[in-house]
């Protein structure tokens, strides 16, 4: 949803409802590339996504009042680099080890932002979260947020960009985490040559040799009462 001033005047400012939360970097500011370090995160929209047509608007408007009759030449430029644009289709988001696109983005877009200074975090009640809230266990890749951001564009010595400033982040829900998924290794692994045979003991307590049964001990008490 487009965000509006209190004369009711559009601004640069989107809130995102319900998007997936990939690289969360929101409770340590971390440096990417020599850059300052910056607080940040992606949010991972479906293309068909209401605020992914919002933001191509507020872009339009920004790069029309900005460069005048360069905008179009300058827009085809910072499609052509994803380096200069804070936006983009989840195709591009590759692991630069593996070759292949990171979990949770084919098929998708995103939009990433960032802050110099940390952004404000809430809960699912939209209360802000205290120091001591578990935040690290709310905002990570895979879950649900919500986030309001501000575009804002660039124009220096290195060129013209299109950014986006993180301003709040919201946890929504519980997703599958990123890279939580992976080969059955139950069916994978088999026994060394010469490994002892495994001992019958409490499921997620195996036994070890010379260590009583856990098992036993609880029959015991069980009997006794």
């Amino acid at each position: 949803m487009r965000l509006h001033d209190e004369l009711g005047n559009p601004t640069a400012g989107l809130w995102i409802k319900d998007a997936r939360l990939g690289f969360p970097q929101l409770l340590v500011a971390k440096a990417v590339q020599g850059g300052s370090p910056k607080f940040s995160c992606n949010f991972i929209l479906a293309p068909t996504a209401v605020e992914w047509g919002e933001m191509g608007v507020i872009l339009n408007e920004l790069m029309a009042e900005k460069w005048k009759d360069r905008a179009t030449g300058i827009k085809g430029m910072i499609a052509q680099d994803r380096k200069l644009r804070c936006y983009g289709q989840g195709s591009e988001k590759i692991n630069i080890k593996t070759g292949v696109v990171y979990d949770g983005f084919p098929g998708m877009v995103f939009i990433s932002a960032a802050n110099d200074v940390q952004p404000k975090l809430y809960g699912e009640n939209a209360v802000e979260l205290p120091p001591t809230a578990n935040a690290n266990q709310l905002f990570v890749g895979g879950n649900y947020v919500s986030g309001v951001v501000s575009f804002w564009l660039q124009e220096n010595e290195w060129g013209c960009g299109v950014r986006a400033n993180l301003d709040g982040v919201q946890y929504l829900r519980e997703g599958e985490k990123f890279g939580a998924t992976g080969p059955d290794t139950d069916s994978i692994f088999t026994p060394a040559p010469g490994a002892p045979q495994p001992t019958a003991g409490a499921p997620g307590a195996p036994v070890i040799p010379g260590m009583a049964d856990p098992l036993a001990a609880v029959a015991k008490v069980i009997d006794f009462l």
